[in-house]
């Protein structure tokens, strides 16, 4: 195993690899019209394992590993739109549940867990009943080996930048940049067929409305959403976009499960090294893992961000946040439920940490408490805690220096 690893570790042998990818463009040009659905399928290789990944796309696929967690990423090119990965049957260990999603706009992303190091020996152009794909071989590896070998190519990777979502907004209303949680490959919390990604942004679609068309609100705020469609944002990119756009406040939106205990009813974080409580630390620490999630590799991320959490407090941009979800948690009390004990919560998130943009994360209620639940489906519910929201933020303008 040692030897084989060997030749496929060689440079001459990554050279031929790289052909052999590049044949891939040539194979799959005249596969016909893209296919809707991705198929993912295992066979067991006398020297490792084998994927086929049968996606009928043109272009040319990223194959790569990451590890701290160990994953197996492949990004296929997208048309804008997730399309779904139906796998046959269920992969077996060392392989874990899959993930797919858009990770940007032209690039659909297929993340496997791996609970132990395989390494990509070889890629190889295939075709299976007239569908065209990839066949991905892969043999174990040791640690230090799999390390070494792993990390995204520069065109897998996320660059945080200016976006046209990030454009400046210039006039005099009160710019709020909306944050629906999670998205694209990172669903968030999943309940019964429910995702925590699709409620939140359906969820955000009705508050940005609400505030763009209700004569109450509209001559009041200006509104950003990170993301408007199924797709991963980094949580980086999430705070870039409020400081680039100007944000005179941040609103990240949420809907949770609980990994222990029951709880029900609505809550806000603001930024804290320390959480509230161990649920808090856990609810925080489980949030910034959604890139690594994601299979995304910001091993490049500048620090400034925890670095700057003593600018925060000096610039008083930790006190406005803490006010803004003490006057939003007012307003919403009036509407629903909120969390019996401790309502306004704090946590180390990432999202909240924009140094010059006050911040606020809002859980609309959990998932796994059949009474949340029946709530945040009602349409009625819905658009009373938009306006609340928006009679909160609209409070805290007014009373803010």
């Amino acid at each position: 195993m040692t030897n084989l690893f060997a030749i496929y570790s060689s440079q001459s042998a990554r050279h031929a690899l790289l052909i052999t990818v590049m044949g891939f463009l040539a194979t799959v040009a005249l596969a016909g019209p893209a296919c809707a659905e991705t198929i993912l399928r295992h066979a067991t290789q006398p020297m490792g394992e084998r994927v086929e990944v049968l996606s009928g796309r043109t272009g040319l696929p990223a194959v790569f590993t990451l590890s701290a967690p160990d994953r197996l990423i492949m990004d296929l090119p997208a048309d804008g739109v997730g399309a779904g990965v139906r796998v046959e049957p269920p992969l077996p260990a060392p392989f874990g549940e899959v993930r797919w999603g858009l990770f940007a706009a032209d690039r659909m992303r297929i993340v496997i867990p791996l609970s132990e190091p395989l390494v990509v020996s070889l890629v190889t152009p295939i075709r299976v009943e007239g569908r065209a794909g990839v066949a991905i071989d892969l043999v174990p590896a040791t640690r230090s080996a799999f390390d070494r070998q792993s990390g995204a190519p520069e065109r897998a990777r996320w660059v945080p930048g200016a976006t046209e979502t990030s454009r400046p907004v210039t006039d005099d209303r009160l710019h709020v940049v909306v944050d629906p949680g999670h998205g694209g490959i990172d669903p968030g919390a999943q309940v019964d067929g429910i995702t925590e990604k699709s409620y939140v942004l359906g969820f955000s679609r009705r508050l940005a409305a609400m505030a763009r068309e209700d004569p109450a609100f509209s001559t009041l705020f200006s509104v950003t959403l990170t993301r408007d469609r199924d797709i991963f944002v980094p949580l980086a990119q999430r705070v870039l976009i409020a400081r680039e756009t100007g944000a005179d406040i941040l609103i990240s939106l949420h809907a949770d499960t609980l990994a222990e205990g029951r709880a029900e009813g609505m809550s806000a974080y603001t930024l804290s090294e320390e959480g509230t409580d161990a649920a808090a630390a856990a609810f925080a620490l489980r949030e910034n893992r959604s890139d690594l999630i994601a299979g995304a590799d910001l091993s490049g991320e500048s620090d400034d961000l925890t670095r700057l959490l003593i600018d925060l407090a000096q610039r008083g941009t930790v006190a406005l946040s803490r006010r803004a979800a003490d006057l939003i948690l007012s307003s919403l009390e009036r509407e629903t439920d909120l969390l019996e004990t401790r309502p306004h919560r704090v946590a180390n998130f990432r999202v909240l940490k924009a140094p010059d943009v006050p911040s606020v994360l809002i859980e609309l209620g959990f998932l796994d408490s059949a009474a949340d639940l029946e709530r945040m489906q009602d349409p009625d519910w819905q658009d009373r805690i938009a306006r609340a929201i928006l009679r909160g933020i609209a409070d805290w303008d007014a009373r803010r220096p």
